[in-house]
């Protein structure tokens, strides 16, 4: 994502910068690339994760043992047999678009090479910091609820798992 965030202002800056690395000018465009990296993450994990369907047709198969949930099991396996394959297919399309894109990117503009570079190193850095961030909130929620009283305990933990589902 960081690549895409290299336009001609961008390279315009480097030049002034005679190659130097602007952390301050650079750092408003690294966190927009987090940002559209972390919604596209979203949506792909919101596509790609399926435990809840498999431990509901698990808990049914165990409840009842009849014919139509057999063939609603075999029906769920094929349609995650589907599911997969195009999402694998999806992504190494992504990843073939990317690869070219960055080498052909880093082949004309030899200079601004160093600067990707720590322009990912630094969203990389900011993606650590974010769940650390994150994580720390949730535990400190889910701690309070542990210790607060009884009425309080039911929605520190929910909002606690709201943000554990949402923000991570």
């Amino acid at each position: 994502m960081n690549a895409l965030f290299f336009n001609e202002s961008t390279l315009h800056k480097i030049y002034e910068d005679k190659g130097k690395y602007n952390f301050f000018y650079q750092l408003i465009k690294t966190f927009y690339a987090f940002l559209i990296s972390f919604v596209i993450m979203k949506i792909v994990t919101l596509f790609s994760i399926t435990e809840d369907n498999i431990a509901k047709i698990k808990k049914d198969s165990k409840i009842k043992k009849d014919s139509k949930i057999e063939d609603k099991k075999t029906k769920y396996i094929h349609s995650l047999k589907l599911k997969y394959i195009i999402f694998f297919i999806c992504m190494i399309l992504i990843l073939l678009f990317f690869w070219y894109y960055l080498s052909s990117f880093c082949a004309v503009f030899i200079n601004t090479q160093v600067t990707l570079i720590i322009n990912t190193l630094v969203g990389y850095v900011d993606s650590l910091v974010y769940l650390v961030i994150i994580s720390f909130i949730i535990c400190c929620l889910r701690y309070c609820s542990l210790k607060a009283k009884k009425k309080n305990k039911k929605y520190l933990y929910k909002f606690s798992k709201f943000l554990s589902e949402y923000l991570i």
